[in-house]
């Protein structure tokens, strides 16, 4: 992996949130920054950011209402991972009369992401093949940072999140199950 220290400020001993200004959204850069805990937002230019605190989801702790679990039982949907993702990335960029961060520069350098295994896209597709929701974020290791979703349809971006968190709790505890 390709070092990028000279690039980015120690977020351990730099007390603000934009730990950079600039650069480019490579996979070589964006691999060392999410494994540092760095990510981008916007390009013009690139801001790069460490928070602290993060915003980290207990996946035991999902709060579903008993409307939401009626509609995830009902089963009127399909869900998939990765089949749509770039898709997914113009679908979260979609806001009509307002501005995103999602650019077409983010959308190109992620694509090229999820190509080599690190992005990936959780769609949830209504019954006539419509996509309604869906979610889309980096893993790396046992990481995965949530990027953003969207719901076109209601509750399509919940039940996605629903779906996304069980996922990733059967891969928590297959890795658990591999390293003991």
């Amino acid at each position: 992996m390709k070092d990028f220290s000279d690039f980015f400020r120690n977020p351990h001993i730099w007390d603000r949130e934009i730990v950079a200004v600039g650069g480019d959204l490579s996979p070589e850069r964006l691999l060392y920054a999410y494994k540092n805990g760095i990510f981008p937002w916007s390009d013009q230019p690139i801001l790069w950011y460490c928070l602290d605190p993060r915003s980290i989801f207990d996946l035991n702790k999902l709060h579903i209402s008993k409307r939401l679990k009626r509609k995830i039982n009902q089963k009127r949907y399909t869900i998939t991972f990765n089949r749509a993702f770039e898709q997914v990335m113009r679908c979260c960029a979609y806001r009509p009369g307002e501005d995103t961060w999602i650019t077409d520069l983010f959308i190109k350098s992620y694509t090229e992401f999820h190509k080599l295994g690190y992005a990936h896209s959780l769609e949830v597709w209504d019954e006539n093949g419509k996509l309604g929701g869906g979610v889309y974020g980096i893993a790396i290791g046992n990481f995965f940072a949530g990027e953003s979703m969207f719901s076109f349809i209601p509750d399509f971006g919940k039940i996605g999140l629903f779906h996304l968190f069980e996922t990733l709790k059967k891969i928590i505890l297959l890795c658990s199950i591999l390293n003991n």
